[in-house]
């Protein structure tokens, strides 16, 4: 039974990762407030103040013998999220001070930087942003503290970056470069499959050149264009 030209078949692997890669291509922002915990300290945000960015990554690929190239999905970037705090001092139940904003804020510092000469370490992180997307662990990014003159109300804002390990990365890369390995076979193929229009084309192109030369310009190909072999 002959079959529809124009039915689309089931979608590819391909056709799955632009699908997705489309849907990632947006931010998440939370719309009310929601508690927040970053390497052990628990914070709240005000609505709208934490937003989640994904990103895909996109590579150009070069196709052999032809000039140009192709813009080929091959994965996603890390996500980047961004949150403004209000770090105000702790209070008990009764009311009085457990701990003050300065000092909470000298916590997370030490999570960003724990002394002068130590690199940054990957921290937990528990949000339902972040947990709806699978984000366990990110980097501190950036640390901006206002001051307001009497500490007991501090404006944070904070850069953070999902943490991906080494071996995730070099796997990542790797699927990366097949991906685009892939594409650039695929535009080959695609290309070879066209030689023998374009060899016809270029004959074409010559016959309509060499009359151009040898009259005033007004002439056309010659007649034998039907076989070009000849």
């Amino acid at each position: 039974m002959p079959t529809d030209p124009n039915q689309a078949g089931p979608p590819t692997a391909e056709d799955q990762l632009l699908q997705e890669a489309t849907a990632a291509g947006s931010s998440l922002r939370n719309l009310s407030e929601i508690p927040f915990m970053l390497g052990g300290l628990t914070f709240i945000v005000p609505p709208k103040a934490m937003t989640v960015k994904q990103a895909i990554k996109v590579d150009e690929v070069s196709i052999p013998k032809k000039s140009g190239k192709v813009r080929h999905v091959t994965g996603y970037e890390p996500a980047e999220i961004s949150v403004e705090l209000e770090v105000c001092d702790e209070e008990g139940l009764d009311g009085t001070l457990v701990q003050p904003a300065l000092e909470r804020l000298r916590v997370l510092q030490r999570l960003f930087r724990d002394g002068r000469a130590s690199l940054p370490k990957p921290v937990e992180i528990v949000s339902p942003l972040t947990d709806l997307i699978g984000i366990r662990q990110v980097f501190i990014q950036e640390l901006t503290a206002d001051e307001d003159g009497t500490f007991d109300w501090i404006p944070v804002h904070l850069v953070l970056t999902e943490y991906e390990s080494v071996k995730t990365q070099l796997e990542n890369q790797a699927a990366g470069a097949g991906a685009s390995d892939d594409a650039a076979a695929q535009g080959a193929e695609a290309i070879e499959g066209n030689a023998e229009l374009d060899h016809e084309l270029g004959y074409v192109r010559d016959q309509f050149n060499a009359g151009m030369e040898d009259g005033s310009g007004t002439e056309t190909p010659s007649e034998d264009l039907d076989d070009p072999d000849e």
